[in-house]
Order: C-alpha cells, then sequence, then structure tokens
C-alpha cells in the first residue's frame, strides 16, 4: 500500500485554506452573498472567455455547465502564468487516431503499473478483447484462442469493471497485445488513471472515456484502426492551447475537487491536484511547484517582518538583504526563492561552512539561469553567511 507524505498532505490542505478554492458551491452553483471570490476572478472559461466571476450574473446551471467543461477552464493569474513555463513540461498524454476525427487528440490517463508510454509513443492496430466468458469484452478471463491469435502485436480494447485493471492488462499480455486501452463503463471525464501493482505487467496501459471506447467499437467492423498511444510533445502537459495552466472540471462534477484543484493532466505533478502524487516535494514554487505563484495571485504577499505590509526587500533571519522583493523569473518573489533555499540547506547540510556553500550554489544557480542578477545573488549570499547559518 502507497504512503502519503504527511507534509506534503499537510500543505495541500493549507492551500485550500489559504484560498486554493472558491466559495462557489458545486451543488448549487451560488456562492455566499452573491459575492465573487479571489479564485473566480482568476478562472476562465476559454471556451467562451468568460471569467467565472461574470457567470454570477447568469442561472446557476450555467456556472454548474462551466466547470465541467474539461480541458476549459483555465486559470489566467500572471503569476502562474510566470512560472507555468519552467513547471509544467511539453508531453500531453493524447490519443493519435487520424481514422476517427472524435477521439483523435483525446486525452488518457495513465497507469501506475507497468510500462510508460515512451515519448516515440506505441502504434498498433486495436483489437477487441473477447474472453468468451460473461461481460466477454473485460479480459476478466483469459482471451479465447482465436482472439489471442489476432492480438498479438495489437493494442487490446476492454472494458472496465468486473474485475481489477492488472488482471485486465495481464491477460491481455499473455494475449501478446502491445499495450491495453481500457475503456470507461460511465460517462465520467476526463479518464482518471489506472491503480493496481504487479511487477510481472510490462507492457503499457491506459484508461480512456467511454465515448472514446465506443467509437472504437463502432469503426472497428469497417476495417483495422490504428491508434497511437502518444504524448504531444509540441503542448505542455496540463496547459490549453493558449499555454494557460488548466483548473479540475469534470463531468460528472465531484463536489470536493472539481475546479477546487489543477487539472490532474498536470505534469511535472503539482500539490493542488485532487490526488497526492508520490513524487511531489515540499519546495511550492517554481521550476518545482506553482503553489506560491497562484497564492500570489489571490493577494497573498511576503511580510518577514510583521508590520503589516508587503516587505520591500528581501529579509532572511532579520537581516535586511537590500535586495527589492520583486519577483524573479519563475512567477516567485525573490524572498520566497531565499527561503526556500534556506529550508533546503538547513535540511541538508550543518550549520557554518557547508550551509553557506548549499546556499551560494543555488543562489548562483539562479542567478546564471536568469532568476535573479549577479547584485542580488550577491546581496542573498552576504546575508545566508551573517545570518542565515546560525
Amino acid at each position: 500500500m502507497a504512503k502519503n507524505d504527511l507534509v506534503v498532505v499537510l500543505l495541500h490542505e493549507f492551500g485550500h485554506g489559504l484560498g486554493f478554492s472558491s466559495f462557489m458551491s458545486r451543488t448549487t452553483g451560488n456562492t455566499p452573498g452573491g459575492a465573487t471570490d479571489p479564485f473566480l476572478n482568476n478562472a476562465l472559461d476559454g471556451s467562451t472567455s468568460t471569467v467565472l466571476r461574470d457567470l454570477l450574473a447568469q442561472p446557476p446551471a450555467t456556472r454548474l455547465a462551466a466547470i465541467q467543461k474539461v480541458d476549459q477552464i483555465v486559470w489566467t493569474g500572471p503569476n502562474v502564468a510566470a512560472a507555468v513555463p519552467s513547471t509544467l513540461l511539453f508531453g500531453r498524454p493524447e490519443l493519435d487516431v487520424p481514422s476517427i476525427p472524435s477521439v483523435d487528440g483525446s486525452r488518457y490517463g495513465t497507469a501506475a503499473f507497468g510500462a510508460p508510454i515512451p515519448s516515440t509513443g506505441i502504434t498498433a492496430p486495436v483489437v477487441l478483447a473477447q474472453d468468451g466468458v460473461g461481460a466477454s469484452t473485460d479480459a476478466c478471463e483469459p482471451l479465447t484462442p482465436a482472439n489471442t491469435a489476432a492480438m498479438a502485436g495489437s493494442i487490446a480494447l476492454v472494458d472496465r469493471g468486473t474485475c481489477g485493471f492488472v488482471v485486465k492488462v495481464k491477460n491481455a499480455q499473455n494475449a501478446g497485445a502491445v499495450a491495453v486501452l481500457v475503456a470507461d463503463n460511465t460517462a465520467a471525464n476526463p479518464p482518471a488513471g489506472l491503480g493496481g501493482a504487479d511487477p510481472t505487467i510490462t507492457i503499457s496501459s491506459a484508461l480512456v472515456t467511454q465515448a472514446t471506447g465506443n467509437a472504437i467499437k463502432t469503426a472497428l467492423p469497417g476495417g483495422p484502426v490504428t491508434v497511437t498511444i502518444g504524448v504531444n510533445l509540441g503542448r505542455r502537459a496540463g496547459t490549453d492551447l493558449q499555454d494557460r495552466p488548466q483548473l479540475y472540471a469534470s463531468t460528472p462534477i465531484a463536489p470536493g475537487s472539481t475546479l477546487n484543484h489543477w487539472d490532474p493532466i498536470a505534469f511535472r505533478n503539482v500539490l493542488m491536484e485532487p490526488a497526492i502524487n508520490p513524487d511531489l516535494t515540499h519546495n511550492l514554487i517554481a521550476p518545482y511547484d506553482t503553489t506560491l505563484a497562484e497564492m500570489h495571485d489571490m493577494g497573498w504577499f511576503t511580510d518577514a517582518n510583521l508590520d503589516g505590509q508587503e516587505d520591500a526587500t528581501v529579509i532572511l533571519d532579520g537581516c535586511d538583504t537590500r535586495v527589492a522583493n520583486g519577483f524573479a523569473g519563475n512567477g516567485a518573489l525573490v524572498s520566497d526563492l531565499a527561503r526556500s533555499w534556506v529550508l533546503q540547506c538547513r535540511q541538508t547540510t550543518t550549520p557554518g561552512k557547508a550551509f553557506e556553500r548549499c546556499f551560494d550554489d543555488l543562489a548562483k544557480e539562479a542567478k546564471h539561469a536568469d532568476v535573479i542578477s549577479g547584485d542580488q545573488s550577491a546581496h542573498l549570499r552576504q546575508c545566508a553567511q551573517t545570518k542565515g547559518s546560525s
């Protein structure tokens, strides 16, 4: 059983408490007193170019319909926009099916077991699984001899239900399939991931929507259907066609998750997705994450000296670096970067010279990446040497 990092879970919940959520009800579509909130002010229905706060003048059903538009609800805040290029990576999971326009370019959910989908994709004709028992296309039993003969070198299409994902994929693998598409058995969208564990599974698999599965099944009697389970290297995983970060829109609405998270297709994985991923760190700034940038878009600011005003300069453990606390090139404040370096170096080194070398290396790396200037790097390192290492 997989274990979650407690600190990551707490940071996720703190994120919600500090505003990574809207007051809009996911069941009624209403907000308290009909008022907007900072989250809605930064969320956009990309299909109509309508800011979600402007939908408050529309019937509640219109708002509920908007947040079910998969791939269309995006975040427009400038700080997250600045963080996206260094945080979200190119490589959106997509099916390439030129013969079926309704399926071509559709997304899929990846599996927690077996081989990952290679960047070059997996291309092969699709064969519908047949096990000859009960719901014969669910691949819960070994595939029939005739189906096995047809399956070799193909992508197996199996239906969800009756048994676990690993059972289906293992039966398809044993029949010679090079990959598996599991068609969902409900109209849920977007497709989730495939859970399970079996180290003997060596092929790749993915979950597709019920509509995608049905479209492929309908086309199969007309002749071979070749599918590429691929990765679109021209598009970031987690952004729309205008490179804006996607929020989680879903059909049906998941009351605790829809709108209140980043789209789970995002990669790198980020803290405020619906599920906690095992590769998350405790670092909330780009290029590791977009959480702190989102907080800045919401109106939060840094106040290290507790005077109630946004810090004009970066302060490290009471040491005024004399560095203006502006936004760095990755969407975080300079103070956010500096404090993250202090935390990282304190966790990995001992006070003194080892800490100073660690901080120096991180500051110089940021300077070489044009995130901060040479003067900023020098002043930050000087303060870290006198105060940050104690």
